[in-house]
C-alpha cells in the first residue's frame, strides 16, 4: 500500500478483470490456427522418425480411427476457441456471454482430453511400424515410451485445464462478490 498527500493509506487500483491480455490472445489465435492446419492438412506427417538415416522408419502417431472418432470434436473445440479469442480481441474485453462460452469450452475440452487419454486412438502402436525396417527393434522399445509420454502430456494438459477452470470460477466468484458489495 502507498500513501496519498493526506498521509492516509489507500489500495492500488485494481486491474479491470474484464480486460483481455492482447498478447496472450494473439498467441492463442496463432496456436489454434496452427493446430487446425497441421491436423487437417498434414495429418500423415504427425509421427516420429526412428532413424535419421532411414526416412522410411517414420512411425505415425495417429491411428486411422483418430480421424473417424476424434478429429471432428477437436476441430469443433479448436474452431470455437479460435472464434472466442477473435471476439475477445475485437471487443478488447470479456463479456458475460464470452465468459460463459469460455467455461463451456473448458468443460468440452476436458471431455475431449479424457476421451483421447483413455482411447487407443492416440499414441504409437508397434503394429503400425512396417516390418523389415532396420529400425524395428529400436521402434519396439521406443513405442511404449512415446505412447506413455504422449498420454502423460495429455494428462498434464487435463490437470492444467482443471486448475485453469478453478481459477476462472474463483475469479468469477470474486467479481460477483465485489459487484454485490458496491450495490
Amino acid at each position: 500500500m502507498s500513501e496519498n498527500r493526506s498521509g492516509r493509506a489507500f489500495d492500488p487500483p485494481i486491474r479491470n478483470p474484464n480486460r483481455i491480455d492482447v498478447g496472450w490472445t494473439i498467441a492463442s489465435i496463432c496456436g489454434l490456427a496452427a493446430l487446425l492446419v497441421v491436423f487437417n492438412a498434414f495429418p500423415e506427417r504427425i509421427g516420429v522418425i526412428v532413424s535419421a538415416d532411414d526416412p522410411s522408419s517414420f512411425v505415425p502417431l495417429l491411428a486411422p480411427e483418430f480421424f473417424e472418432d476424434l478429429l471432428l470434436r477437436l476441430n469443433v473445440w479448436w474452431g470455437l476457441a479460435l472464434a472466442l479469442n477473435v471476439v475477445n480481441l475485437y471487443y478488447d474485453r470479456w463479456m458475460w456471454g464470452t465468459r460463459l462460452a469460455d467455461y463451456a469450452l473448458t468443460f468440452f475440452g476436458m471431455f475431449i482430453l479424457l476421451k483421447v487419454i483413455f482411447s487407443p486412438i492416440l499414441g504409437v502402436n508397434p503394429e503400425r511400424v512396417q516390418p523389415g525396417q532396420p529400425a524395428v527393434l529400436v521402434a519396439e522399445r521406443l513405442v511404449p515410451l512415446l505412447t506413455w509420454l504422449v498420454k502423460g502430456g495429455l494428462a498434464a494438459a487435463l490437470i492444467a485445464t482443471l486448475v485453469s477452470l478453478g481459477v476462472k470460477l474463483r475469479s468469477l466468484h470474486r467479481m460477483q462478490r465485489l459487484a454485490s458489495a458496491h450495490s
